[in-house]
């Protein structure tokens, strides 16, 4: 089968295309964005307030119904926020 010039995927996990608010504190400043898509180990995050690469973050990430959970992760670029989540994150409704 034939690729058509595209890149093989590899991530370890699919990711979903889902719109949800998102508000972070950036260098004392309140910011938000919007998820662009979600996966299991990440959320991609577009926003206008860039972090620099590295960053340690925390931020609220608003959920249907009203729900909100709070995730902590490591934004490892900065073209837009993508925050990898760690594994002991809070807020995660059940």
């Amino acid at each position: 089968m034939e690729n058509s010039g595209r890149v093989a995927e590899r991530r370890a996990f699919a990711r979903k295309k889902r719109r949800f608010l998102v508000e972070f504190n950036l260098r004392g400043a309140a910011c938000t964005g919007f998820t662009y898509d979600v996966s299991a180990s990440g959320i991609f995050v577009r926003s206008v307030r860039l972090p620099d690469p590295g960053t340690y973050m925390a931020a609220d990430l608003h959920l249907p119904e009203g729900k909100r959970c709070t995730v902590r992760g490591r934004c490892p670029t900065a073209w837009n926020i993508i925050l990898r989540l760690s594994t002991s994150f809070t807020g995660l409704p059940t």
